[in-house]
């Protein structure tokens, strides 16, 4: 029996979160990398991919992969966050401060004008 792709994606997920909850973020990061052969779409498998790299101080390919993450769900704030960071730590400060700009920007919500009803 083969799995389809959603639900071995949403396996190999919860395997990194035990193995990362355990500090075994080189396991982790095998089983993130298998989150992400079987749906290479999957933002968050690629996600937990850059994060198990980070933590494991592969910055560099963290940055690759949060700067996938930031391809397939370039509105979400935390790639643009966490890639931010990592720029900031190697010294590439403009690129730091635009995904830093990214990631405020796209935490920000519009502000309804007082006595708005909606």
């Amino acid at each position: 029996m083969t799995l389809a792709p959603q639900p071995l994606v949403v396996l190999h997920l919860e395997l990194v979160r035990v193995l990362s909850d355990q500090r075994r973020y080189g396991d982790a990061l095998t089983e993130a990398r298998k989150a992400v052969a079987a749906d290479p779409k999957d933002s968050s498998a690629h996600f937990n991919a850059a994060l198990m790299m980070q933590k494991l101080g592969q910055l560099e390919g963290a940055s690759q992969e949060y700067l996938e993450v930031i391809k397939l769900s370039a509105k979400d704030s935390s790639p643009h966050s966490n890639v931010g960071l990592i720029y900031y730590m190697t010294e590439r400060f403009p690129l730091a401060r635009q995904h830093w700009s990214a990631a405020v920007i796209y935490w920000a919500r519009p502000i309804r004008p007082i006595g708005s009803v909606s």
